[in-house]
């Protein structure tokens, strides 16, 4: 799953933005700075507002 610390994200049908500001030691919690969080489960739900993308559906593949 790709993240971007200092980006802006937002629920499906919400206006509300929220900056991500860390992740958890284990990967699975995601931290934002107003103090809200959330799971991994949850965050690949979120759109990031730069793309306007899911975050699920922001997958970038690298050829070797």
């Amino acid at each position: 799953m790709i993240y971007y610390i200092g980006e802006y994200y937002k629920y499906t049908n919400s206006k509300q933005l929220f900056k991500l500001q860390s992740l958890s030691d284990n990967g699975f919690i995601f931290y934002f700075e107003c103090g809200h969080w959330c799971t991994d489960s949850v965050f690949m739900d979120l759109i990031r507002i730069k793309t306007n993308i899911q975050v699920y559906n922001d997958i970038q593949l690298t050829l070797f």
